[in-house]
């Protein structure tokens, strides 16, 4: 449940190569990773570069630094969604539950997505 530049990256290439064994999709849902100081803005943006290559994936983005990356970005990643907070993801999967899904969970323990698997 902790996140850092170097485990988001062997999460994401774990998951790339995931088959989806009956499923319909993949969706990543990353939250920002918490006290990486100047590098943050450049490891968020590469991670979520990371991310978008992943085919077809939906993407679900918690916090604030992961939403400065995205809107950095000169292409946005399509299927992407944005989340100011944990809380405000959980509505919207309690709104529109994910289904037949592979599912990637991955942030700082100070984003509290631990919490999201009660909505899954």
């Amino acid at each position: 449940y902790n996140a850092n530049p170097s485990s988001m990256q062997a999460a994401l290439l774990n998951f790339r190569t995931e088959p989806l064994e009956g499923r319909s999709q993949k969706v990543l849902i990353l939250g920002d990773m918490l006290e990486l100081g100047d590098w943050s803005q450049k490891e968020h943006c590469r991670i979520l570069a990371l991310a978008a290559e992943i085919p077809e994936a939906r993407l679900l983005l918690v916090g604030d630094h992961f939403a400065q990356a995205y809107n950095s970005l000169a292409e946005k990643p399509a299927r992407t969604s944005l989340y100011q907070n944990q809380h405000l993801l959980a509505e919207a999967l309690k709104r529109e539950p994910i289904r037949n899904a592979l599912i990637l969970i991955k942030g700082s323990r100070g984003i509290g997505l631990e919490t999201t698997t009660e909505q899954l």
